[in-house]
Order: C-alpha cells, then sequence, then structure tokens
C-alpha cells in the first residue's frame, strides 16, 4: 500500500463516515483489500466502521484479521476487549486486555501544529462551519491521551477484578 493511496482512500472514506454511511465506507475499504500485508489499515477501518454500525461479528472478524497483519497493534485489541467485555465473555475479554497492555503506545498521538488553529480561526471568521470545525478540534485536541489513558485504566481494573472473579 503506497502513502498516496492510502491517504486517497482516507479521503473518500472520511467524508462517508461523517455522514454515518458506513455501507459506503465499507464498500471502499472492501474494494481496496488485497489479502496482503498491507491490507492491515484497511481491516482496522472496516472494523471500526462495522462495530460503529452494530454489526458487532463482522467487527470482530475484521479486527481479529487486522490483529494477525500486525500483532503490535492497540486499537484492534482495544477494540476487541471492549466488545467481549459488553457480551460478558469475559476469557475473551481478558485475553484482549492483555495484549492491549502490552501493546499500549510508548509514544505520544502527534498533535496538530499552532499554526494550524490560527487557520481554523480565521476561516471561522467567515463561516460558522468553520467555526465548528475549529471549536471541535480544540476540545478533540485539549488533551488527545485521554482516551488511552482512560480505557489503560478501565483495563488494570478489569484484570483485577476478572482475576477476583476467577478465585470464586
Amino acid at each position: 500500500m503506497t502513502v498516496a493511496r492510502s491517504l486517497k482512500t482516507q479521503m473518500k472514506v472520511a467524508p462517508l463516515v461523517g455522514r454515518r454511511d458506513f455501507e459506503g465506507a465499507l464498500r471502499i475499504l472492501e474494494g481496496e483489500i488485497t489479502g496482503t500485508a498491507e491490507d492491515k489499515l484497511y481491516l482496522e477501518m472496516i472494523a471500526l466502521c462495522h462495530l460503529e454500525a452494530g454489526n458487532q461479528e463482522k467487527a470482530i472478524e475484521a479486527a481479529k484479521k487486522a490483529l494477525e497483519l500486525n500483532p503490535s497493534s492497540f486499537e484492534m485489541p482495544r477494540m476487541l476487549s471492549q466488545i467481549f467485555a459488553e457480551r460478558e465473555d469475559h476469557e475473551q475479554a481478558a485475553e484482549y486486555v492483555r495484549i492491549g497492555l502490552s501493546n499500549y503506545p510508548a509514544e505520544d498521538l502527534p498533535t496538530l501544529p499552532k499554526w494550524s488553529f490560527a487557520l481554523l480561526k480565521l476561516a471561522g471568521k467567515f463561516s460558522a462551519r468553520w467555526k465548528r470545525v475549529e471549536e471541535a478540534a480544540k476540545e478533540d485536541l485539549r488533551d488527545p491521551e485521554k482516551d488511552r489513558r482512560d480505557w489503560q485504566a478501565w483495563a488494570k481494573e478489569y484484570l483485577a477484578w476478572h482475576g477476583e472473579a476467577l478465585k470464586k
């Protein structure tokens, strides 16, 4: 998968996901599958689309395939642990929690340069839509690691609970 091809696909898929047209996004993403190790990003996006569309079985299938291609993934075991915990399949959930914790990223997420917010602020003066984009970006990027930290705290508590439940 070339970077250009990947970016082009993401640019096609992003508006569809934004409109919650997961079927349209899935058609594009599934068309990109080549049966090679390069499919891992597309499979991760397919898993997320299926999950958002409410199809957990297909999300699980795609996430497991993505994890096979990228065993160091953090997002796929994270997703799988939450799905299995919701289903009360605690053995599977604990397995994916352990994988997710072992794959927990050591690096912080990249942040946007400050000048990008200046551009959004300027655009917001001309359009209410861009003003909303600026506000959403500031909110999302205020603490980009919060979601990861929240999952990590939940995962540790879940494993402690699971360990206690096994003792009973």
